[in-house]
């Protein structure tokens, strides 16, 4: 029996289970998903993040800081 650690949300890793591999997703991007190897990108009406690591579309925002809810 091996214990293999997934990712967590707001980050991803070549192979999705190595936790001492992971990265958090960059700004403009999301991982919902835990174990997974990339990030889904913003929408293009709010493409961008405060911070890395994001974990929901619902922190996507515009530029000017705008979220997706508040159009």
């Amino acid at each position: 029996f091996t214990f293999v650690s997934k990712c967590p949300q707001g980050s991803f890793s070549s192979t999705g289970n190595n936790l001492f591999s992971c990265t958090l997703c960059p700004v403009g991007t999301y991982q919902n998903l835990v174990g997974q190897t990339t990030c889904f990108g913003c929408p293009l009406s709010t493409p961008t993040t405060l911070s890395l690591g994001a974990t929901s579309v619902l922190q996507c925002r515009t530029p000017s800081g705008k979220f997706r809810n508040e159009f």
